[in-house]
């Protein structure tokens, strides 16, 4: 018997969604001796970085226990997260994948952070987390991007998956209307409780609005999807994954 999530991808955001803050900025601007994976604009999938210029000065390690602490000392730093570990497990059962998607660089941040909220090993590793700031493609801002390559993941392993089957999860409301506008459906998050809306979301019918989007041909430069840290640091081998990471 099929449960009633069966064919469902749920997609999180990251940054402000399952935290309550900017953990990005908050390991940029406060923490700025940690670096990211990468300076690049492009996509991080599971950990893999593919041909994406990786920093040397990139330490998972320091990050994670940096990580770690400052969750111990900020109880208001994750967005409800008994309700979350809960409602994802229920999806779960019912059927559903898990994704997140995120304008972050810092993998292992979002390991730390789940691991925290009280997701096991092998909840984190059925999850599909894609990482990074999108290219610029005119259909791909905001989300898509990443949405795009969610949907290109799971195909290899399910078959087909329909934008309507795609519910992104979101505080950002531009992620949320241009995700709308390919056929995706949203949840905006507004409150704590944003996932007693799943239901109704569900089934709502899709509306694709396909409406003009202004092209942004260099993210770099538009400041909208801007990496503050220097880029002309020389490549490093980096960290591919975060099985080293988990297994530590």
């Amino acid at each position: 018997m099929k449960g009633k999530y069966e064919g469902k991808v749920f997609a999180f955001d990251f940054d402000g969604t399952i935290t309550s803050e900017k953990f990005h900025s908050h390991y940029y601007f406060i923490k700025k001796k940690l670096a990211p994976i990468t300076p690049d604009n492009g996509l991080i999938v599971d950990g893999d970085t593919g041909s994406l210029k990786l920093f040397k000065s990139y330490k998972p390690l320091k990050i994670a226990e940096e990580c770690s602490n400052y969750l111990r000392q900020n109880s208001e730093a994750l967005r409800n997260p008994e309700q979350l570990l809960l409602k994802v497990r229920e999806l779960v059962k019912e059927g559903a994948k898990i994704a997140i998607v995120s304008f972050n660089q810092y993998p292992v941040v979002i390991d730390v952070v789940l691991r925290k909220i009280g997701f096991t090993e092998m909840e984190i590793k059925n999850m599909n987390i894609i990482l990074g700031f999108p290219m610029g493609k005119k259909e791909l801002v905001g989300k898509n991007e990443h949405l795009a390559k969610l949907k290109e993941k799971l195909k290899e392993l399910t078959g087909t998956i329909k934008n309507e089957d795609i519910i992104l999860i979101d505080d950002d409301s531009d992620n949320c209307g241009r995700a709308k506008e390919q056929g995706y459906k949203t949840i905006r998050v507004v409150k704590d409780n944003y996932l007693d809306d799943v239901e109704k979301v569900i089934n709502e019918p899709s509306i694709s609005t396909k409406c003009n989007i202004m092209q942004i041909t260099n993210l770099r430069g538009s400041g909208e999807y801007t990496n503050f840290f220097d880029s002309t640091e020389e490549e490093g081998d980096g960290i591919g994954n975060l099985g080293e990471i988990r297994d530590s």
